[in-house]
């Protein structure tokens, strides 16, 4: 399961606690199929804001997905944690000015991650970032 819907499950199923949280979510061409699997919840669209990989110009490690991101959330570098597990997304949320979650239950922190904010070791642990 890639590790957007598992962060994405973990967060639903806390949705009490998470009606500010805003996510971005750059999807590839099977863009219908995953909004099938949402759950049918009247606040879902207030929480998601998705864009398609045909409009970003470059991908990662290059920001343009996770400026894309912000932009569509109308919000600044300063308030996004970009959550990954790739030595490319780490690059990626540096060169966008943005802090970095590494994705601890899929990718053990080495060498690659030095540089990483936060460590997950669950997708629960995104309720503890202040």
């Amino acid at each position: 399961m890639p590790v957007f819907m598992m962060a994405l499950r973990m967060l639903l199923r806390n949705c009490m606690q998470i009606q500010m949280l805003k996510l971005p979510l750059q999807l590839p061409k099977w863009k219908l199929s995953f909004i099938e699997m949402l759950p049918n919840l009247p606040w879902i669209n207030t929480l998601i804001n998705l864009f398609f990989s045909n409009e970003i110009k470059n991908g990662k490690p290059a920001p343009d997905m996770i400026l894309k991101g912000i932009e569509k959330l109308d919000a600044t570098p300063e308030t996004t944690i970009y959550i990954g597990d790739t030595k490319f997304d780490l690059q990626a949320a540096h060169a966008a000015n943005v802090k970095f979650a590494l994705a601890g239950w899929r990718t053990k922190k080495s060498a690659d991650f030095v540089d990483t904010d936060y460590y997950l070791k669950a997708p629960a642990d995104l309720l503890t970032i202040e």
